[in-house]
């Protein structure tokens, strides 16, 4: 057995060179391989290195052999249940039985939660792919005990259409939830019946719709939009029908069902919902005058602070600065009145008023618009030749700002004089010594303003003293299956089936944990574990200063190879992809949100289809889009479109990612001549994109950073 361990490390250090590209090492690798298939042949191996040998064969493409080894291994006690599974997922599309007969026990007792789910997704390909009914039912019986977006997941495929009770099982999963993926496997068997009930219809064109896929919702909306039953709510089909076209920027078409559901709306408050929509359509077309009404019926219907606050920006965009003020007196609450200030100063600014900006702008003094219109003030003070007030503004803004508000306060800082920069970082430099050794106030203003990285080096010092932060000296005890898998060289396997056991406190060991995350392929995790290490430290502190290693870990690079590849091919900074796919997915490819956006880059099925056939490449399945080689092909080269668009504006190529190319136009273009990225990002009036987008650059400009310093980060772990 001692043997065989050390065969199985010399064959594992071969996988991680393979990964890496060597192809010398790899042609020993599949020598390697190839020899422990014939003395398996021979005479079985041991489980642990059949174990380890399987996760070579895997990594350099050698099916077979996987294979081969795990049937080994499946006799394990200790790694059988892992080898079931990882089996079972090698044989699902050639052998769907076999693979069904596997994972059939661990759908009821698995290990772990993590081994149960991978045992449901096995289960629900395999019946997808077709099985014989005893075993359907079978799969259907063992997973009363999985999580519920796992049983979800079986129902959906295992519901008996032949019955009464199948039936109703299938539209009790769409009533419940329409957009996971469960919703959209219950949809197309619903979708395939000859006889559906317009319920049902129903629920297959809500869910099609939650899924992007605005095509197929059309054309099954249309027929629901005309069916009359007491299944179907008033006014929705049409609704929805017209939000299809909207999202395929046909604005005549959506106006005209929107009109149709505004006929039939069966309450004021819905009425004025579909005013705005109407209104929005029209601006988008470019018909202010008929938005500017649609949106003051909406008022009138039904006040709403923010429908006053979309009736203002359409005035200012008027050049009716006097019914916006009118507009503005009647906006009730604290937080959307300094929302109104926001849009009359960023007005001023566009017209070149910048004194009667800057007073606007004082008073807001709430949050969230506190610290950055202060940034945006310091800003507009720096170009006017007052230094000394800019400073003033920046320390008085610093408490309240985000990695992105942050970032462009030190742009305006770094813009300053250097005269006046110096004696600024002296009076913080005394009054941080004044603190002693204690992280006050004066060193969380300083580290969040400073812009010169030596000097910033200095403050990391400072805090880790304070802060008490220590390498780890001794590598964690790490037991249960993470450590029988890691045991024989299987981080991957480690950290994919077991991630529970890796330490997240102290926080020291937390960041050892990030390393064997990103070592196991799960950058996700990675990035959730570096975020609790930051808050143990303390977040009253931003992550950029405190020591590299933590950066890097919150900020991580997977794919960096794929990534600049793309962004080459498709014409974009390639920061700006791996900010995307950081802040779409935490680099997750398997997630999808809730408008149905799929993978790596989050991409719409529409949007999918235009890019690849723009690019000459076939139409790519939604299920495709989770392959994150695709997924950042296609969303680079969108991206890249976008960026061309906006004459390399960035900030409105990626609010355009999120929003849709014509709304982000609209905010360029109310934005004015002289925009930059903080105004725009004040102008965005979706607060779900302009968080999306501030994040989107914060992490472009720290990997830029991360990319450039070729400094070794500071140890911090041994």
């Amino acid at each position: 057995m001692r043997i065989g361990m050390i065969l199985v490390a010399i064959l594992v250090n071969f996988s991680a060179v393979v990964a890496g590209g060597e192809r010398a090492t790899g042609r020993a690798s599949e020598q390697e391989v190839s020899k422990a298939q014939r003395r398996n042949q021979q005479l079985p191996l041991p489980h642990g290195e059949a174990m380890a040998l399987a996760g070579v064969a895997r990594s350099i493409g050698a099916r077979e052999a996987g294979i081969a080894f795990l049937e080994r291994a499946v006799e394990s006690p200790m790694y059988g249940e892992v080898a079931r599974i990882e089996l079972a997922e090698m044989l699902v599309d050639t052998d769907a039985q076999r693979a069904a007969e596997l994972i059939l026990p661990s759908l009821e007792r698995a290990g772990s939660s993590q081994l149960r789910d991978a045992a449901a997704v096995v289960a629900r390909k395999s019946v997808m792919t077709g099985l014989p009914v005893d075993l359907v039912r079978s799969i259907e019986h063992a997973s009363g005990g999985l999580s519920r977006s796992s049983r979800r997941a079986i129902k959906a495929v295992t519901a008996d259409l032949e019955t009464e009770g199948g039936r109703q099982t299938l539209r009790r999963l769409l009533e419940r939830n329409r957009g996971d993926l469960p919703a959209l496997d219950a949809a197309r068997r619903l979708e395939a019946l000859e006889d559906p009930t317009p319920r049902e219809q129903w629920l297959v064109a809500g869910c099609l719709f939650r899924h992007a896929l605005y095509e197929e919702a059309a054309s099954t909306l249309e027929i629901v939009a005309g069916l009359t039953s007491k299944h179907i709510p008033a006014s929705e089909p049409a609704f929805l029908r017209g939000r299809c076209a909207f999202r395929l920027d046909r604005w005549s078409e959506a106006e005209k069902w929107y009109q149709r559901a505004l006929k039939t709306a069966p309450t004021v408050t819905r009425k004025a919902e579909i005013l705005v929509h109407l209104a929005r359509t029209r601006e988008l077309a470019g018909d202010l005058e008929g938005a500017v009404e649609m949106a003051r019926q909406a008022v009138v219907a039904k006040t709403t602070d923010d429908r006053r606050l979309f009736l203002i920006r359409l005035r200012l965009r008027q050049g009716r600065r006097d019914l916006a003020n009118l507009g503005l007196a009647g906006v009730r609450s604290t937080s959307a009145r300094a929302r109104g200030r926001v849009l009359m100063a960023l007005n001023e600014l566009a017209m070149g008023r910048t004194d009667e900006a800057l007073a606007t702008l004082q008073l807001v003094r709430i949050r969230p618009w506190r610290g950055p219109v202060r940034v945006v003030a310091a800003g507009e003070l720096a170009r006017n030749d007052r230094p000394l007030e800019a400073v003033a503004m920046l320390e008085s803004a610093a408490k309240d700002l985000d990695a992105f508000w942050g970032g462009q306060a030190r742009k305006v800082m770094a813009s300053l004089p250097m005269e006046v920069v110096a004696d600024w970082r002296g009076s913080q430099k005394e009054m941080v010594d004044a603190e002693g050794g204690i992280v006050g106030p004066a060193l969380r203003r300083w580290a969040v303003l400073e812009f010169d990285l030596d000097v910033l080096a200095g403050i990391r010092k400072r805090l880790v003293t304070a802060r008490s932060i220590h390498p780890v000296k001794v590598e964690p005890m790490i037991g249960g299956l993470a450590g029988d898998l890691r045991s024989i060289g299987l981080i991957r396997e480690a950290v994919r089936w077991d991630p529970g056991a890796f330490p997240v406190k102290p926080p020291e060991e937390g960041l050892w944990t990030v390393d064997q995350f990103l070592a196991g392929d799960s950058p996700w995790r990675a990035i959730r574990t570096a975020n609790a290490v930051w808050r143990s430290w303390g977040s009253d502190v931003p992550v950029r200063a405190y020591p590299e290693a933590l950066e890097a870990a919150y900020y991580p690079m997977p794919r960096l190879g794929e990534v600049i590849v793309a962004a080459d091919n498709g014409g974009i900074d390639w920061a700006i992809v791996a900010g995307v796919a950081r802040e779409e997915s935490r680099w997750n490819p398997g997630v999808m949100s809730v408008v149905g956006a799929r993978g790596l880059m989050q991409l719409m099925p529409l949007t999918a289809e235009t890019v690849a056939a723009r690019l000459g490449k076939e139409n790519p399945a939604p299920d495709q889009l989770f392959e994150s080689k695709l997924s950042l092909e296609l969303g680079a080269s969108e991206l890249g479109r976008l960026n061309r668009s906006f004459e390399g504006f960035s900030a409105a190529a990626v609010a355009a990612y999120n929003a849709g190319e014509a709304q982000s136009r609209l905010w360029v273009e109310q934005c004015g001549a002289d925009c930059d990225e903080a105004r725009f990002m004040l102008t965005i009036t979706f607060n779900v994109t302009r968080g999306y987008t501030e994040d989107v650059l914060a992490s472009a400009e720290t990997y830029r950073k991360l990319m450039s310093n070729a400094a070794a980060p500071e140890p911090v772990m041994n």
